[in-house]
Order: structure tokens, then C-alpha cells, then sequence
């Protein structure tokens, strides 16, 4: 009888666990890995478009990477949001902290509104590292 009533408590512990932890996950974790991979896609198009936005004002694809650039320091900030106690991810080193992730989403569209002049190749320069320091990339 015993035996019963544990194995009643248990089964009903697991039946009311396991929904908290699958909205824990959709609520709390799953935004902080969306963020992170959105971080590694910065990287990616960091490194893959360094040709393009490293020699402004002189490939018909500025356009193109600068509103790829733009596209991905808005969709930086949305993802951030959507993190709930952001500070919490970023004292453990999931996240970079608000303040950097607002800074390198800033410092993106700065690049993207720089590819068109080809004085801008030192300012360039100052923004990518500024990112690549910010998003610990």
C-alpha cells in the first residue's frame, strides 16, 4: 500500500515536472541558444563579406552586404529580447551582456552605412574588431 501511494506521488511529479521543464526550456533556454547562434552567424558573414566591407566604395555588391549587415544587427537586438533576464545568461558567459550586444548591433549598421566611401577603410577596420571584442568572436 505504501509501495502505491510512492509510486502515485512519483507519477504524479513527473506528470507536473515534465511540463515545467519543456516551458523552461522553450522560455528560458532556447532563446539563449537562438542568440548564440545568430552570434555565430555574425561571425560567418564577418568573415565570409571581410573582402567586401575591408575595400569600401569598390564591389557592386556593397548593397547586398550591407543590407545583409543591417538585417543582422536587427535581428541581434530582436533575439536579445526575446532572452528573459538577459543579465542572468551573460554573467554565466552564454551571452554577451546587454550593453556589448546593443554595441556590436550598433557598430554593424555603422559598417553597413560606411561601405559606400573608401575613406571609411580605417573606421571599417575600428568597427569589426569593436564586434568581433563585443560578441567574443
Amino acid at each position: 500500500m505504501v509501495y502505491e501511494i510512492e509510486l502515485a506521488i512519483f507519477g504524479a511529479s513527473v506528470g507536473i515536472a515534465t511540463p515545467i521543464s519543456v516551458y523552461l526550456a522553450k522560455k528560458l533556454i532556447e532563446p539563449v541558444f537562438g542568440l548564440r547562434e545568430l552570434i555565430g552567424e555574425i561571425a560567418y558573414s564577418m568573415n565570409y563579406y571581410a573582402n567586401i566591407y575591408s575595400n569600401p566604395g569598390m564591389s557592386p555588391n556593397h548593397q547586398k552586404v550591407s543590407t545583409i549587415l543591417r538585417q543582422l544587427a536587427s535581428k541581434l537586438v530582436s533575439k536579445l529580447y526575446l532572452v528573459k533576464y538577459p543579465s542572468v545568461p551573460a554573467t554565466f558567459g552564454l551571452t554577451p551582456s546587454i550593453q556589448d550586444t546593443v554595441t556590436a548591433s550598433r557598430e554593424l549598421i555603422g559598417i553597413s552605412n560606411m561601405l559606400f566611401s573608401a575613406q571609411n577603410v580605417q573606421a571599417i577596420y575600428k568597427s569589426s574588431e569593436e564586434i568581433k571584442k563585443r560578441l567574443r568572436i
